[in-house]
Order: C-alpha cells, then structure tokens, then sequence
C-alpha cells in the first residue's frame, strides 16, 4: 500500500475513531440485544473440567484475567460449568494462534430450539447502527484497503 493510501486510511480511521474496532476486547455495544436461553430440563450442568497442564492453565487464567480487566466477561455465580477448551487458529496474518473456546455442546442438548427465522445479519448491523443514531453504514477491511 502506497504512503498516500494509508495517510488517507489513517485520516478515515481517526475521524470515526468513536465506531471503528480497536482490537479482540473492543466489545462497545455488545448488550444492545438481550438472549435467554430456555432449557427442556431443568437440571444443572456441570461438565467436569479436562486435565491440563499447569503451563496451559496458566495460559488460561491470563487470558480470564484480561477480558475481564476488558469488560468482555463479568464474574458470574451461576452453578453451571462447562469445560473451557484451546483451539488453535489462524489469525488474519495466517500465523497460527490459541483460542480459549467454551464447549457448550451439553447446554445446546437440553435448550428448547427456538423455530423462528434469525434476522439476517444485515439487518442486525442496520438495528445496532440505528441505535447509535447513524445515518450510514460502511464496510471497512484495512488489509484489503477496499471501502464498501
């Protein structure tokens, strides 16, 4: 990308610094839409968490740590437990990373299925942007420098 691309890229995303994602924990706006999961049974799950090493649960304590500081989770009471799993993925860049993922294949067992459309995720984005009191919406990818 030439030097004059990216200053003007630059200015773009400084101007609308207020709507534009800053990184993994960048989560503003994340309540907008409530979900209640409604079970079939009512018994609690509690999975038995996996043996792993002290290096990985360490690994997995930090991350804990850091999205909650992020406010990306709250602490909870509630008496379920599912297993907390890492996953390796490739990041944009295509270098190979670890992702902490809930396993909650045991909840998604007993949930009642809910048999409505889903809205589409256009119109997701269009409900969030009008929330915010937009009056237009972009599609923005940096790396392919290309505006929607």
């Amino acid at each position: 990308m030439d030097t004059h691309v990216k200053e003007m890229l630059d200015k773009i995303l400084n101007d609308y610094d207020d709507v534009v994602f800053k990184g993994p924990h960048d989560i503003r706006n994340y309540k907008l839409v409530k979900h209640n999961i409604r079970l079939n049974d009512e018994r609690l799950i509690k999975c038995k968490q996996l043996p792993r090493s002290t290096k990985k649960n360490e690994w997995i304590k930090g991350q804990i740590d850091e999205i909650l500081k992020n406010g990306v989770i709250e602490l909870s009471t509630s008496p379920y437990v599912f297993n907390i799993i890492i996953v390796r993925k490739k990041d944009g860049a295509g270098e190979e990373i670890n992702r902490m993922c809930i396993n909650y294949a045991p909840l998604n067992e007993v949930t009642k299925k809910n048999n409505r459309p889903i809205l589409i995720i256009k119109e997701y984005l269009l409900l969030f942007y009008e929330v915010r009191g937009g009056s237009e919406m972009t599609s923005f990818n940096k790396r392919g420098a290309t505006i929607r």
